[in-house]
């Protein structure tokens, strides 16, 4: 649903079922990556192992991380938060997503929060 809601939005979506396709799927796209939209659990490689290793390949990419398990405040207790990376708790709706996507988008890499 989320794939299908960002290509009809006019975004390249690059689609992944676990963290070793979606690195095999940035080393080999042709696009400029400049969104990782990850759940933080997920088997074998959690969201935030993926997203260092995405950050290795790609170090201007910013990085939205889903979750469940997670409230924001002990997401913001994680070593990974740092710049280019933002929160979403599940379940949201697509026009949460939609506004997250755009302040992401817009805002620069390196700001003090």
């Amino acid at each position: 649903m989320l794939r299908d809601h960002l290509a009809y939005l006019g975004f390249v979506v690059l689609e992944a079922s676990n963290g070793p396709q979606a690195i095999y799927a940035a080393l080999k796209s042709r696009y400029l990556i400049h969104l990782l939209l990850t759940d933080i659990e997920m088997p074998g490689m959690n969201g935030f192992e993926l997203a260092s290793q995405i950050k290795m390949l790609k170090p201007r990419i910013k990085t939205i991380f889903m979750s469940s398990g997670l409230t924001e405040c002990q997401w913001k207790e994680q070593a990974a938060v740092r710049d280019g990376t933002y929160f979403l708790q599940k379940p949201f709706s697509l026009k949460e997503l939609e506004a997250l996507i755009a302040k992401v988008l817009t805002e620069p890499l390196f700001q003090t929060r």
